[in-house]
């Protein structure tokens, strides 16, 4: 009949009005905790950006100050390479251990390579653009990630100068870090299982991530 049809589209309105507006709060409250989720997570990956920024540039920064005081060395200075070897190889034993050190005259030959055993041929020249800047600029510098040797072997340099007594940059002091230790600096920020965090060089190449 028409009033019983009109009773249950009564109920039905009744019951829609009672449960949209809770399909209208459980949305709403799904939403917002959608959006604190996002932002959150979007908190949580600033300040791992930030922190693995503040890592890495003192790490540097530390290399830098170290390699600075190795190029003050009397022994390197006077280009005597032989008695400054010794000195190399202790500091990477003590501090940078997996690294090589390398001493890059003006014409991008190699005078000295911690690599190569003593009196054997160094390798070919290398002059990578930040090598030849610290000659112009008397700076430090770090390179991006670049290859050497026939090998497909990738590193970073790190580059500080080597003044001579007249004033100018005689050589340049270069040291290719172990480039786990990127790695190890990430891991120290143990960013979350599900989580990769990465390394990009100047020219958005992966120096490192994790998990490897």
């Amino acid at each position: 009949s028409k009033q019983g049809l009109s009773l249950r589209w009564r109920l039905l309105l009744l019951v829609l009005t009672s449960i949209v507006p809770l399909l209208v709060f459980a949305l709403a409250y799904q939403y917002k905790q959608l959006r604190n989720d996002v932002d959150n997570t979007g908190r949580q990956n600033l300040a791992l950006a930030r922190g693995l920024a503040f890592l890495l540039e003192n790490q540097l920064q530390a290399d830098i100050d170290a390699l600075g005081v190795l190029a003050g060395s009397d022994s390197l200075r006077n280009g005597e390479f032989e008695h400054f070897r010794s000195h190399a190889d202790a500091v990477i034993r003590e501090q940078f251990p997996g690294a090589t050190i390398l001493v890059i005259g003006r014409d991008g030959r190699q005078l000295l390579n911690t690599s190569v055993p003593p009196g054997a041929p160094m390798p070919p020249p290398m002059g990578p653009e930040p090598t030849k800047r610290v000659f112009a600029s008397g700076r430090p510098e770090v390179s991006n990630l670049f290859e050497i040797g026939p090998s497909n072997h990738f590193v970073v340099a790190i580059d500080v100068p080597v003044y001579g007594d007249d004033g100018t940059v005689h050589y340049v002091l270069s040291m290719n870090p172990d480039l786990q230790d990127f790695n190890r600096i990430l891991r120290q920020q143990k960013p979350p299982a599900n989580w990769i965090a990465s390394v990009f060089d100047a020219a958005g190449t992966i120096v490192a991530h994790v998990p490897n």
